[in-house]
């Protein structure tokens, strides 16, 4: 298969051009020889997660020599001042996340040749409706008015319906 790429190889008195797929051979002919900047092999993308579950965001580079992956946090609400994440491999794992994981993140791709590659994306963590209190039994004499409050906490948006005996309230006509 062509993709169409090629490297172009210098050597002492010889000038010549390899398709990109082709560079394990040119290993085996020249070892030690051959340098190929870092490029993509599978690039991050923003993503999103429900707060308290884990995810593994993957960054991964090719080239020669072969490219060290590093991950960074943005500090702060911007994306421009980054601290480096240790890391075992090239993915990024969030485990049970919370709202402080939520933000920027870089996958940076080097290996001395070349200006490298650097990706910033976004993670969201996304929190689910809940109650912030639990269910309680309020009582009141009969024709007396009662007010009942209904809190929730989450994502917007959050809509609240009210339902009596297994039918549905519509607020603006209730009396």
């Amino acid at each position: 298969m062509h993709t169409g790429r090629e490297l172009l190889i210098l050597l002492p008195f010889l000038l010549f051009s390899i398709p990109f797929h082709s560079l394990r051979y040119a290993f085996a002919l020249w070892p030690g020889h051959v340098s190929v900047a870092p490029r993509w092999s599978y690039e991050p993308m923003d993503t999103a997660i429900m707060l308290g579950n884990t995810i593994s965001i993957n960054c991964e580079a090719e080239g020669y020599p072969i490219p060290t992956i590093t991950w960074f946090k943005g500090q702060g609400k911007g994306s421009k001042d980054f601290k480096p994440l240790s890391m075992r491999n090239h993915s990024l794992l969030l485990n049970l996340a919370t709202d402080n994981d939520e933000g920027y993140y870089m996958c940076q791709a080097t290996n001395e040749i070349g200006a490298g590659l650097k990706k910033t994306i976004r993670i969201n963590v996304n929190e689910p409706a809940r109650f912030e209190q639990s269910a309680r039994n309020i009582s009141s004499r009969r024709n007396d008015p009662v007010t009942l409050d209904c809190r929730a906490k989450g994502d917007e948006p959050i809509t609240i319906g009210w339902t009596q005996n297994n039918g549905r309230i519509d607020l603006n006509n209730f009396r």
